[in-house]
């Protein structure tokens, strides 16, 4: 029993470091979404002009923490213009046109972007490992702690780069 305790730790060490691998191994394979360069140029917008107006749909901490990994790739913003109209629904015509300007570049800036969704995937892993082992011992963490690593659906959407439309 007391070798099993000795291995908790690092066997959750290891789940979680598969887990960030295997997302950013998809996060590198998988074509952008239909709607993730309108999130990302809506990040991008937020920290041009300190307003939430693009996607304001979704909460704008995961845009802004994904652009601001962007912004260091120096990419071309000049499709990213403010509006003023309230309830207005540009972000895709945007993020299209964003896309289109940095379409040399664009699947490196999507790759970019999707880092800090897959830290946060860790960190609900890492959150999910204490709780269950704090509830249900040593094995019970690190079981759910391996549900939470190979689900499908967490792995899918913990490296999509949706930026507030995650798991």
């Amino acid at each position: 029993m007391m070798r099993f305790r000795s291995l908790v730790v690092p066997c959750a060490i290891l789940l979680l470091a598969a887990h960030g691998m295997l997302a950013v191994h998809c996060a590198m394979t998988d074509f952008a979404t239909s709607d993730e360069a309108g999130h990302l140029a809506a990040g991008l917008s937020y920290w041009q002009t300190g307003r939430y107006r693009h996607y304001g749909v979704n909460p704008p901490l995961t845009k802004l923490l994904a652009a601001g990994a962007v912004r260091f790739a120096r990419p071309n913003t000049d499709a990213i213009r403010p509006t003023e109209v309230t309830g207005a629904r540009p972000e895709l015509e945007i993020g299209e046109s964003f896309a289109w300007d940095n379409a040399a570049d664009f699947q490196r800036l999507t790759l970019l972007g999707r880092l800090p969704g897959i830290g946060w995937s860790v960190a609900g892993g890492l959150l999910i490992f204490c709780w269950s082992r704090r509830l249900f011992g040593d094995a019970g963490g690190l079981l759910s702690l391996a549900a939470w690593c190979f689900d499908p659906n967490v792995v899918a959407y913990a490296h999509v780069g949706r930026f507030g439309a995650g798991v």
